[in-house]
């Protein structure tokens, strides 16, 4: 039989005393440390592929192609760059980079070097990119510099 605990003695009303932590208890404690362990994992995963740069660098040279790509939904530039080089008739070395511009603040200087034949340093991380949302390319550009010929 429960023990009884006394609450107010003018009227011996009693209530059954206070048990410890049931099954349900631990079993809802423990599904949500599950649930905060498997959001963390989550993000994180998240913030290695989409932020975590695998590489970072430079790459000089003249803008061959540059265009919106996307479904309305995903919209990304993509652009090549040529970096000079030879290309012969049975192969060689292609010395084209492919990258993405997702910041907007460069999609402007980087047409204008495309238009003009400037030559230009781009800079750019490397991501672990998974989703076409994002660009069709792991390089994304941080930092747009124009060269002179001289």
């Amino acid at each position: 039989m429960d023990k009884q605990v006394p609450v107010d003695k003018s009227t011996n009303y009693t209530f059954p005393a206070p048990r410890g932590k049931g099954i349900m208890a631990k079993l809802k404690y423990l599904s949500l440390a599950l649930v905060a362990a498997l959001m963390a994992g989550v993000g994180g995963y998240v913030y290695y592929q989409f932020y975590y740069p695998y590489s970072t660098g430079d790459r000089a040279g003249f803008i061959t192609k540059f265009s919106e790509k996307g479904n309305p939904l995903c919209k990304s530039w993509e652009g090549e760059m040529s970096m000079g080089g030879f290309r012969g008739a049975k192969g060689g070395t292609t010395n084209v980079f492919d990258f993405t511009a997702r910041d907007s603040a460069f999609i402007k200087p980087i047409q204008e070097a495309m238009n003009t034949g400037m030559p230009l340093r781009l800079s750019y991380k490397e991501t672990h990119n998974f989703i076409r949302c994002f660009g069709e390319t792991p390089y994304s550009v941080i930092g747009v510099e124009r060269l002179n010929l001289e």
